[in-house]
């Protein structure tokens, strides 16, 4: 009985997936990089459209990180204290931040908000909700401004970080690593693309030069601790940038420990950066292979879906941030929301924490495999930085490095809006 329940649940999944997996099941085999980007403009992005199935080289389980040295492998997540000190010593040896050479590091801001769109009243919400919690208190109200209505409302990020960063760092925010020319929000750009924002100046989006060389180890903040770095984290080792990490804390703790800022928009030298030729597929699933995963009870290769969305737009009680987009989940996804890994400071909890934090819903991430999602898949990016971290501790202490872990890309804006996908919602689960 409970076979012809799976059989027909199943026809009736198919059924309803037909239209979205037709979309994303455009073949991949025997297309150029580049050329795949003629998909752009469809309504759907799958991943596998990027690029051919190959994929770089995974790094060996023996491999740690040692130091700043070329080559070297880095951790994923750095401390204000290492920042400090490594910036310091850069500055003793005349080996500048912004200056040239093999393991020189490189401090980006990747402030990002998730404006809601067509929303009127989006920008007072968020200066309220800083105000709140205290963010514009330690930023010194210089992340604001008064409108001639007397609204408070926030100014954009690049003018954010011209009013405070960390000494030295460069802005790029979340858009220049992202397909400009997609329906969907965030999504990852073309090999091209994301080759010139390491390099040069991006039209419409960069305010100065990143000037990035494939030998930099670039240390990604946002003003929040741990929210939107490290998803510009994920792309660039998607893309096969191995020497990249995010700083534990962000600007916000930068700040609080009254560590060095400054003011302006410096420009930087522009530099060649190759565009790369293959990614690590393997960090990322499209609508084709989540569908897949519903509809085909006898796949050997099962993980386990995690939704990082707060958990009222999980249930489908609260609104999207993106007007047009309804709440809900997916079937059988799990949710946990990215701030369940994040300490009240901003640093990302501990190792035991971040396990606890699986296992209270009975996720065995020594044994699933994961796949993370979010509204746009910024917030999903955190959560797999968590899980990096948990999987260095596994191999520092010589055990077992943890399954698979992916982030889908798309996200639940591209699950949502097609009207095929199906939605739960609590009130119809």
């Amino acid at each position: 009985m409970l076979a012809a329940r799976r059989v027909v649940g199943a026809a009736v999944l198919a059924s309803t997936l037909a239209t979205s997996m037709a979309i994303a099941a455009r073949p991949c085999a025997g297309a150029s990089f580049t050329a795949q980007r003629a998909r752009r403009l469809q309504p759907t992005a799958g991943v596998c459209t990027l690029l051919n199935r190959t994929t770089v080289a995974p790094l060996g389980a023996a491999s740690r990180w040692l130091s700043t040295a070329a080559g070297a492998r880095v951790p994923p997540l750095v401390s204000t204290e290492w920042l400090s000190q490594r910036l310091a010593q850069a500055a003793d040896t005349s080996d500048a931040v912004e200056g040239s050479g093999n393991g020189r590091i490189v401090v980006v801001d990747a402030t990002w908000r998730n404006e809601p769109e067509e929303d009127p009243n989006s920008e007072e919400v968020w200066a309220k909700a800083y105000a709140q919690s205290g963010w514009l208190a330690w930023l010194g109200g210089k992340s604001a401004k008064v409108a001639d209505d007397g609204k408070r409302k926030m100014l954009s990020d690049a003018d954010a970080y011209k009013r405070m960063h960390i000494q030295g760092a460069r802005f790029a925010g979340i858009k220049p690593f992202t397909d400009p020319m997609s329906s969907l929000p965030n999504m990852l750009p073309s090999s091209r693309e994301y080759a010139q924002a390491m390099s040069t100046k991006r039209l419409f989006f960069l305010a100065s030069d990143l000037g990035i060389t494939r030998d930099d180890h670039v240390v990604l903040y946002d003003a929040f601790g741990i929210y939107s770095a490290p998803r510009v984290w994920w792309t660039l080792k998607f893309f096969g940038h191995e020497r990249v990490s995010v700083l534990d804390g962000g600007l916000f703790k930068w700040v609080r420990e009254r560590r060095a800022v400054e003011r302006g928009a410096p420009v930087f030298q522009a530099t060649r950066y190759p565009e790369p030729t293959s990614a690590n597929m393997d960090m990322a699933m499209d609508m084709r292979q989540m569908a897949m995963h519903l509809i085909d009870y006898t796949n050997s290769d099962s993980y386990v879906i995690v939704d990082a969305r707060p958990l009222g737009r999980f249930a489908g009680h609260d609104r999207e941030p993106r007007l047009k987009v309804p709440s809900g989940h997916m079937p059988s996804s799990i949710n946990i929301p990215h701030t369940e890994f994040v300490n009240l400071d901003g640093t990302l909890k501990q190792p035991a924490a971040i396990r606890a934090a699986f296992e209270k819903r009975n996720i065995a991430i020594d044994r699933r495999q994961v796949v993370l999602m979010s509204g746009s898949s910024v917030t999903a990016a955190a959560v797999y930085l968590a899980l990096e971290v948990v999987d260095e501790a596994e191999k520092a202490a010589g055990r077992p490095a943890l399954p698979l872990r992916r982030i889908y890309d798309g996200g639940w804006t591209e699950w949502a809006v097609n009207p095929k996908s199906p939605i739960r919602t609590w009130a119809n689960s």
